[in-house]
């Protein structure tokens, strides 16, 4: 039988699989710089409990946007016209603050 394998031969079922790079356990500071590194990218999860709001955050929390460095449209406007900023959800909007949003172009 010329067609069949011989099993004694040694066959390499995994020849078109790349190879696993063997991880050294002497070689932790790459992982420990890794968790550093996840640990500085802001997420609402690692918010200081001290600086939650108290509308209980959600997408349109400005707190929470503010945390994830996203835009706030109130906050651009207040800075453009040097008027203070809302430190939460719950603080009510200043006169001035309300007639800059609704007059703002």
């Amino acid at each position: 039988m010329s067609g069949v394998s011989d099993v004694t031969e040694k066959r390499n079922i995994q020849k078109n699989y790349p190879q696993k790079k063997k991880r050294k356990t002497s070689d932790l500071s790459g992982n420990e710089q890794e968790l550093q590194d996840i640990q500085l990218i802001p997420t609402i999860n690692n918010m200081p409990r001290s600086m939650r709001c108290p509308c209980g955050g959600g997408q349109s929390c400005i707190v929470n946007r503010r945390w994830l460095c996203d835009w706030v449209h109130e906050d651009e406007v207040f800075r453009v016209l040097n008027i203070p900023l809302r430190v939460n959800c719950a603080q009510a909007y200043t006169e001035e603050q309300i007639n800059s949003l609704t007059n703002f172009r």
